[in-house]
C-alpha cells in the first residue's frame, strides 16, 4: 500500500468510457436503421470485446454483433 499526499476533491479522477469513450459517443449518434461496423486485427480480439462490453453496450442502449472480425453497433431501440 502506498499512501499518497492530499488532494483536493475536484482533483479526483472521474469515469469517463475508458478506451472505448469514442467508440460508444459514436454509437449513441446512430440513426434509424444505421450500423457502427468495428473492425478488429483478429478475431479473438473481436470476439473478447463483444462478449466483454455486452453489458455496457446494452446500458447504453446499444446492440453488438460480431462477424468474424467485424462488430457492429447498432441502437436497440432503431435509432434517434
Amino acid at each position: 500500500m502506498k499512501i499518497r499526499n492530499p488532494v483536493l476533491e475536484a482533483e479526483i479522477p472521474t469515469r469517463g468510457g475508458g478506451k472505448y469513450r469514442e467508440l460508444w459517443a459514436a454509437a449513441i449518434k446512430l440513426g434509424a436503421g444505421e450500423v457502427l461496423p468495428v473492425e478488429f486485427p483478429n478475431n479473438a480480439e473481436a470476439q473478447t470485446f463483444s462478449q466483454g462490453y455486452q453489458h455496457p453496450a446494452k446500458r447504453r442502449g446499444l446492440k453488438l454483433v460480431l462477424r468474424s472480425n467485424v462488430v457492429y453497433i447498432t441502437q436497440r431501440n432503431g435509432g434517434s
